[in-house]
Parts: C-alpha cells; sequence; structure tokens
C-alpha cells in the first residue's frame, strides 16, 4: 500500500507497527502517514530517523517531538515510559541501533 495516501482496512488491530518509513516519505505526507497508524491500531510502535542520523534515501528525518505532535493530533500520547523501556531491552538484544533509539510508542485515547 501507498503509506502517503489513505489506506483502508476495514478494522483495527491490537498493535500497528511503522518502522523504517517515515523518512523516506516526503514530509507533506506525515500527517497522512501518521493518519494511516492511527486509524488502524489502538497502539502504535513507530520509528523515524532524527536529523542528522543520515541514511540512503532520507528526506525527512524529523525531531521525535514533531512525530509525537502529529500522533497527538490523532489522539495518540506517546508513552515515553514503555518506549524507553523497550529501547533499553532493544539494545541489549542487539538490535540494530537506527531501530533500538528511534522507537516510540503511541497509546490510543481506546488502549487497554
Amino acid at each position: 500500500a501507498d503509506a502517503t495516501r489513505p489506506i483502508q482496512v476495514n478494522r483495527k488491530s491490537d498493535l500497528v507497527i511503522c518502522f523504517e518509513v517515515a523518512e523516506h516519505i516526503a514530509k507533506r505526507h506525515s500527517r497522512q502517514l501518521v493518519r494511516n497508524c492511527t486509524a488502524h491500531g489502538w497502539q502504535v510502535a513507530f520509528t523515524a530517523a532524527p536529523p542528522g542520523q543520515g541514511g540512503v534515501g532520507h528526506i525527512n528525518e524529523q525531531p521525535y517531538e514533531f512525530w509525537i505532535s502529529l500522533f497527538g493530533e490523532q489522539g495518540f500520547k506517546h508513552d515515553s515510559a514503555l518506549s524507553g523501556r523497550i529501547r533499553e531491552q532493544m539494545a541489549s538484544q542487539g538490535v540494530v541501533s537506527w531501530i533500538a533509539n528511534n522507537l516510540m510508542i503511541f497509546n490510543g485515547p481506546d488502549a487497554a
């Protein structure tokens, strides 16, 4: 599916995972990407490269606050405590740094 356009799956999952996508789409499509994530899950696990990380095809490196704000517009709150715990576990298990360092967990208003 094209994450820069509305995606319809007609169901909601417990968790939506969006890793290594956001930095590869134009900034103007960021809001739609977030809408697609929040429309289809109660909780979202999300990574996005911050400014200066660099990488092949990175055209949209944004500070974490940018993404936190966009998810907030959809009623999703950043769970910094859970994000931190999972990042620590990932790092201790040898998960590549660009995933472990950039992970953010967002909880929707109806998340359990």
